[in-house]
């Protein structure tokens, strides 16, 4: 009997603990799908106010901003858009903004209207901030091309939720990163269950240095609610001793006044429109303030003081700013022309490679649009490669007369670009001896200058045009030993070219191209004679989350060369076709191939892919994966004369302070070549 109970005993508990874990089970599964349902509606409504039908229209944002300097040094001062707030005894500075902003079916455009401010010259501080002033909630991205939203439906797989429900019908989602990295955000959001209309939210993260906390409040209904009405956001910066931090808000104005309304003086016309009073300690703020302009404005002439006045304008206000700023501004009656020069010290313009060591880059760009369809643009370009001891310049001109085709003129120069052919010199009627070889390295070395006169037009989406005339002059190096040997010591191309491009799903999907260039000997002193085909094919294709797949395929080869065509060059390997480019860098390219093992083959056919995406290796390790805000692997292949086959594979990532690429190289089944590369990102957004 005592036996037949413990039998029982074990039974009944046996029994208790299935039901309680069956009970657990279903609980955990129903919160499972109810936290799956609200998801999709969430989803679903996005997608619903999406598909209304709209229109443009135009709205004013009124901000006011509160940056106050815990820590500075020096090193504040080489920091793009921190020189007005880096120099002087001020550490706390308040300001107001006031935005038009103009709302279209496809994009959103915005204008600074007023701006009043406590800094110098009435700037802004802290500008790399001013994204998060914008989100994008139901997005695939928050904020522009930056973190990934957790309530878009391709995002899901790096959050976890947890759900609670509210009396009200409504429901409160607390998301969470399965991986800690700057890509992802913590927070909660409160939503309308009934609908899946978020109502307010929380995010906290960090990107490109700026910790931030943003609360936000939506829009009530129709295509508005997928906008944020009000938004507060409170950030912290620090760099190498430097620490600030900073408070925004952010609102939209109502029933803002037109412009002609208004008094002229932009403190005025802020407090008109200001939908809030100030608080006592901002105003006494901005008195203070205008009391010190008043009285530095009311002192008497000193010749001394004028004379410093004078050097702390132009020495440091103009130039030590643009030292780590681009130098913008406009010209004409109307504005018509904007010129932009790159900042004098900007690691963002250094690079690093394997064959040219550290590179160091400036642009200049000067644009002028003389009426709404006409434009003429300029870019010039220097750079130096120190292990070389090389500049390089080249400038670019276009005279665009018809954008709605694409249609331009364009004149391409450059100078500085050293190719090696080693045939020349074995084809001397006077032998070179091997002493003379090894007493001059660069012997086999030329500087190339080129020019490209070209026309393109676009006759649709689908199909376009580009047509002119390629000059290319190289010099020998060690032009004496060139001319000793009775061999000469240039040599020219003059070549007309076409080129043909086919886009098969417009403009932004892929596009091939098929050229076709002809140089004639003896035209327009020209003594290098060839007839060149080429084809390419490029297409970037973006995916869910940040992914892309960056793909290129291509061949060519000479059905004509003459006997002294030592030096000749493939378009396809310098040319880009994809509107806005690669994602970066080293897509499209290669990088541990010598441009004589292309050249110097009558035929090629070549390959590159790139497949980008955050959140695949190194940004899952631990302490150092949080900063990899994207990474890539890479594979190249080139088939020609001289490598059959060579391969190319790599991995590369980017992180806040720099990117770094690996890559090794193969020919013959054999591993030839491993070469690093490096590029400085530090305030690439600033």
């Amino acid at each position: 009997m005592e036996t037949l109970a413990k039998h029982q005993n074990i039974v009944r508990m046996l029994l208790v603990g299935l039901s309680l874990w069956a009970t657990t089970a279903m609980q955990g599964a129903q919160k499972g799908a109810r936290r799956a349902t609200l998801l999709q509606r969430i989803y679903a409504y996005a997608a619903q106010m999406d598909a209304l039908p709209d229109s443009a229209r135009q709205h004013a944002v009124y901000t006011k901003f509160s940056l106050h300097i815990l820590k500075r040094n020096a090193i504040l001062l080489t920091i793009p858009t921190m020189w007005n707030i880096a120099r002087g005894r001020e550490r706390h500075f308040l300001g107001e903004y006031i935005d038009s902003v103009f709302v279209g079916a496809q994009s959103i455009e915005s204008r600074r209207w007023l701006t009043h401010s406590t800094m110098r010259s009435q700037q802004t501080g802290l500008t790399a901030a001013m994204k998060y002033l914008a989100p994008q909630l139901y997005g695939e991205t928050i904020f522009r091309r930056d973190i990934l939203s957790p309530f878009h439906p391709a995002n899901a797989r790096f959050y976890r939720y947890q759900i609670s429900y509210q009396h009200d019908a409504r429901a409160r989602i607390k998301f969470r990163p399965r991986v800690n990295n700057t890509q992802l955000v913590y927070g909660e959001a409160v939503a309308d269950f009934n609908s899946g209309r978020l109502i307010s939210a929380q995010l906290q993260g960090e990107y490109d240095m700026i910790r931030f906390t943003l609360r936000l409040q939506m829009g009530a209904a129709g295509r508005e609610s997928l906008q944020a009405t009000t938004v507060d956001l409170a950030c912290h910066f620090k760099f190498m001793g430097n620490s600030m931090q900073g408070t925004f808000h952010s609102t939209r104005l109502k029933d803002a006044a037109k412009p002609a309304a208004l008094p002229t003086d932009a403190q005025a016309a802020i407090a008109q429109l200001r939908p809030t009073p100030l608080q006592d300690d901002e105003q006494q703020q901005y008195a203070r303030d205008s009391m010190q302009r008043r009285q530095a404005s009311l002192q008497p002439a000193d010749s001394l003081r004028k004379t410093t006045n004078w050097w702390e304008q132009i020495g440091w206000n103009l130039i030590g700013r643009h030292m780590v700023k681009h130098l913008t501004g406009n010209f004409g009656k109307n504005n018509e022309g904007m010129v932009r020069i790159s900042p004098i010290l900007n690691p963002l313009y250094m690079g690093y490679d394997y064959r040219r060591g550290i590179t160091y880059k400036a642009h200049v760009n000067l644009t002028y649009a003389h009426s709404q369809n006409r434009s003429f643009n300029a870019q010039f370009g220097a750079g130096y490669a120190f292990n070389q001891h090389q500049l390089y310049v080249d400038a670019h001109f276009s005279y665009h007369y018809q954008p709605q085709r694409n249609g331009y003129f364009s004149i391409h120069a450059g100078s500085g670009n050293q190719i090696a052919n080693g045939e020349v010199i074995e084809q001397a009627p006077i032998p070179v001896s091997a002493a003379l070889k090894a007493g001059y390295p660069k012997l086999t070395w030329f500087k190339d200058h080129y020019a490209e006169v070209a026309h393109h037009y676009d006759f649709s989406p689908h199909w376009g045009m580009r047509a002119g005339m390629m000059f290319h002059r190289r010099t020998a190096m060690e032009k004496r030993i060139y001319l000793q040997h009775h061999l000469p010591a240039h040599f020219t191309s003059a070549a007309p070219f076409i080129e043909m491009q086919w886009r098969p799903s417009g403009y932004q999907g892929p596009i091939v191209t098929l050229d076709y260039e002809r140089a004639v000997k003896d035209f327009l002193r020209s003594n290098i004679g060839y007839e060149r085909w080429e084809s390419d094919a490029q297409w970037k294709l973006n995916l869910s989350s940040l992914q892309s797949l960056q793909m290129r395929l291509g061949a060519g080869g000479y059905t004509r060369q003459d006997r002294s065509a030592y030096f000749l060059d493939y378009a396809n390997f310098h040319e880009n076709h994809i509107p806005g480019g690669w994602n970066d860098d080293w897509s499209g390219t290669f990088e541990l191939l010598d441009a004589y093992q292309y050249n110097a083959s009558r035929w090629y056919v070549r390959t590159n892919i790139t497949y980008e995406s955050p959140l695949l290796l190194c940004s899952r390790l631990p302490m150092v994966g949080q900063f990899v805000e994207m990474e890539r692997f890479y594979f190249s292949m080139l088939s020609s004369r001289l490598c059959r086959p060579h391969l190319e594979i790599g991995y590369g990532f980017t992180t806040r302070f720099f990117s770094m690429g690996a890559f090794l190289g193969s020919e013959k089944g054999r591993i030839k070549d491993f070469s690093c590369k490096f590029g400085f990102e530090l305030f690439r957004h600033w």
